[in-house]
């Protein structure tokens, strides 16, 4: 599954858990700020750091 950092969260992650999802690929622009101000997406690096760290725990 591919998707940006900021369609995931906790309800979305359990979902896919539970239909067998084993693979996630994240879109990040850029890690860094400057560049993601200049990108002018909406994005922010804490956004793509809480998606990192999101799916990386187990899932009840």
């Amino acid at each position: 599954m591919e998707t940006r950092p900021d369609d995931l969260d906790e309800e979305v992650i359990e979902c896919l858990a539970e239909a067998g999802m084993n693979s996630l690929l994240l879109g990040i622009e850029s890690g860094s700020p400057d560049v993601l101000n200049r990108l002018a997406k909406g994005s922010s690096l804490s956004v793509s750091e809480g998606a990192i760290k999101r799916p990386n725990r187990p899932v009840s």
